[in-house]
């Protein structure tokens, strides 16, 4: 499509000649200066092409993708669209950027597009019709595009810039020079040997997956005409507001159902009254919850549909080539990587594509940790180790009779409920296959992961010496059973608390782990109650119980609570944590001088920090191919945000110290010869010969961090030097006899 793109920049360019020419006397626009300021309209051209091919393809708001668009041609001109204040440069980047978009429009290519989301109004751009150069030049864009596949050869970051990206996303300018090479060595150590490790696709998985799909197994997410998208999105987009429905059902259902509970528990009218809007409020949020389920279950299933298009077809683009992924920090030094969907961080379906490059023979040590991982896959994590092993050799007929045809597997089809490793499971049994065919011949190119336990309370219970939540977190071992399991003794919290609700407290062990697992993980990142009712609702059909499938609003509301409950009595000090976090980022931010950017330091060297700064809505003027418009855009203001700090500090300060782990460990690990990464947080792979040495690099690299006071010395940098948290008596050291801490 070159001689396409050529036209579109021939026909760009002489539209941007015909605009400089035709500027008359008197004031100019933002944009018409650039063009009189720039000797490479050409240029501009490409940019306004570019731009506007990756508005439409994801759908990014005109203000948004206009500000950026004006960015770059800022580069291109001597005008500076930057100069003046905050405000005014935004007023000149967005009404730049429309009118360099409207000479698309005046060359009958696209036009603005407002479309609604509830209440809410959003302007994008669109084509005209898709009867036009430009919309096929954007379809083979769509498909031979190698910006977003990943890369065949690494270059490696020695500076905070890199083939233009920073080393941290969206990185302030005051905080540029905290992460140079000097101040933060061995996270550069760690970003250099992930990115450099060589990856290659699982061809054998890519072409079983192909068949499943020519099959309509129910593996693959189901292709759904885009006309019932486009149904189920105009249906959710007629219900009103939660907040317009409480009216008058609202008020008959708390009439009918709370107003007469109240009354026999002695409280009066007035009372009652009072109650009624918190009341009201809740159960339409139950009612828009269940009356736009079947909608967004539509839209995600067409969601889910896309990612299974995207990665096989992504993964297809890189088979027979050897890879590389480029990864970024965000502000608390996670690691992502630049390419989406294929990668190693993203799915299952992603994670079971990848094989590393570089393999490794056959040994008494691969096939032990195949086993394990095989297991980790069936759902079987909670054995020990050696029971994981003796369970995947038991099953040994039944997994390479099914992978002869897993296509036709009835034994296959037992793990459809395993949303997290179900493909990876196939990739396992792949492997047996190879192995029982090739016998010492086999070498094994699969990443071979171990988990933690809950990587949150793990840190929270090390940050506060909770011996109790490091037991059970598999921190340190635990005194009275093989493996410790956080979610269940929130579980058994919560029924041993009295809970009885429509025969809930009798469904199981494994039913009630898993109801209690995605709660337990966002308490400790401050969701309130609300916030886990509506999880527990949203989950319901992926635990693979009937019973919690079939639940209404009004059951998960009671269910959500009271694990809601369970989770705040079970682990009293990581709460206490969490608290004082809120309290030290309030005495921070009122220490800064009313700026929202806080900081603090992690044992990676790596300086964290949160930026949640007030944000105002202005209007702005713009010409779109000569005609005015007015549009809203967000200004983001100096000034914190302070409940949203308060808020987001908790899971900040988790997520902070998780990467400073994840990154000391790939780095230590690398100069201990190791050069195959697939980290994800709080997931660690290499090859299937090096897991002991993951495990035991990993501990050591736990006690370097957590022997220090990290919540302690997290408090001080915030101005808070009365550390409120009662610590209990762990022994940081007994770390280095967990068996269990990552498995």
């Amino acid at each position: 499509m070159e001689n396409g793109r050529e036209t579109l920049l021939l026909q760009i360019t002489g539209q941007l000649n015909h605009m400089t020419a035709a500027i008359p006397r008197g004031p100019k626009s933002a944009f018409r200066k650039v063009l009189l300021g720039t000797d490479n309209i050409r240029g501009i051209a490409g940019l306004i092409l570019d731009h506007t091919i990756k508005a439409i393809s994801k759908g990014t708001g005109l203000t948004t993708a206009a500000e950026g668009l004006a960015i770059e041609m800022n580069k291109l001109t001597t005008f500076n669209l930057k100069a003046g204040t905050g405000r005014k440069v935004k007023y000149a980047l967005i009404s730049a950027g429309v009118e360099a978009f409207g000479s698309l429009k005046s060359l009958s290519y696209i036009d603005k597009v407002t479309e609604r989301q509830g209440v809410m109004k959003l302007n994008k751009l669109d084509f005209i019709n898709e009867n036009n150069l430009l919309f096929d030049y954007f379809k083979d864009q769509l498909t031979i595009s190698e910006l977003e596949l990943p890369k065949e050869d690494y270059t490696y970051w020695t500076h905070p810039r890199k083939d233009g990206r920073t080393i941290v996303k969206k990185m302030p300018k005051s905080l540029a020079s905290q992460y140079t090479h000097i101040k933060m060595p061995k996270v550069y150590a760690a970003l250099n040997a992930y990115g450099s490790t060589k990856f290659k696709v699982n061809e054998d998985l890519l072409e079983l997956l192909s068949q499943m799909e020519e099959n309509n197994h129910e593996f693959i997410p189901r292709l759904i005409d885009s006309e019932e998208v486009s149904d189920a999105l105009y249906s959710l987009m007629k219900f009103k507001r939660v907040s317009e429905f409480v009216g008058e059902q609202a008020k008959k259902w708390y009439l009918a159902n709370v107003s007469q509970q109240l009354m026999k528990k002695g409280l009066t009218t007035v009372q009652i009254d009072g109650r009624s809007k918190k009341y009201s409020k809740r159960k339409a949020s139950g009612w828009f919850k269940e009356k736009t389920s079947g909608p967004l279950d539509l839209v995600r299933a067409s969601s889910k549909r896309y990612e299974f298009d995207k990665v096989t077809f992504m993964a297809k683009r890189m088979q027979g080539k050897t890879f590389h992924y480029d990864f970024q920090l965000d502000s608390r030094g996670r690691m992502y990587p630049v390419v989406n969907y294929f990668e190693p961080t993203g799915s299952d379906l992603a994670k079971s594509l990848l094989m590393f490059k570089n393999g490794v023979p056959l040994s008494d040590n691969v096939l032990y940790n195949l086993a394990i991982h095989t297991a980790n896959c069936m759902g079987e994590d909670k054995l020990a180790m050696d029971d994981r092993v003796l369970f995947v050799w038991v099953h040994m007929d039944e997994i390479l009779k099914a992978a002869e045809d897993l296509t036709n597997s009835e034994w296959l089809n037992q793990f459809k409920n395993e949303k997290k490793s179900k493909f990876q499971l196939m990739a396992a049994v792949l492997e047996w296959k190879k192995y029982h065919e090739q016998g010492e011949d086999y070498i094994c190119y699969l990443p071979i992961g171990l988990d933690a336990t809950n990587s949150g309370l793990q840190v929270l219970s090390a940050v506060t010496r909770d011996t109790v939540g490091a037991q059970e977190t598999n921190v340190i071992n635990h005194p009275n059973q093989e493996i410790g399991d956080a979610y269940m003794v929130i579980a058994k919290s919560v029924l041993n608390g009295g809970f009885a609700y429509k025969d809930y407290e009798h469904l199981g062990n494994k039913a009630w782990r898993k109801l209690c697992k995605r709660p337990t993980m966002s308490y400790y990142y401050d969701a309130g109650r609300e916030c886990i009712q509506e999880q527990t609702y949203d989950d319901r059909r992926d635990h693979g119980v009937d019973a919690l499938s079939e639940m209404t609003f009004d059951d998960a509301s009671y269910v959500g609570t009271a694990i809601y409950d369970g989770v705040e009595s079970a682990f009293p000090r990581q709460t206490q944590a969490k608290e004082a976090l809120k309290q030290g980022v309030e005495i921070a931010l009122r220490d800064n001088g009313g700026k929202a950017l806080v900081t603090w330091k992690t044992a990676s060297g790596f300086t964290a920090f949160q930026d949640y700064s007030r944000i105002e809505t202005g209007r702005v003027n713009c010409s779109f191919a000569g005609k005015l418009v007015q549009l809203s855009f967000q200004l983001f203001i100096d000034k914190p945000m302070k409940s949203d700090h308060a808020k987001g500090i908790g899971a900040n300060f988790v997520h902070s110290q998780d990467a400073a782990l994840l990154s000391l460990t790939i780095a230590n690990l690398a100069e201990k010869g190791v050069e195959s990464f697939m980290m994800i947080h709080d997931q660690f792979s290499v090859n299937a010969e090096e897991t002991s040495l993951l495990l035991e690099t990993f501990k050591e690299t736990f006690i370097e961090i957590f022997e220090k006071d990290q919540l302690g010395d997290t408090l001080k940098a915030f101005g808070l030097h009365a550390n409120p948290v009662m610590y209990g008596n762990l022994d940081i050291q007994d770390v280095a006899e967990a068996k269990y801490i990552i498995s």
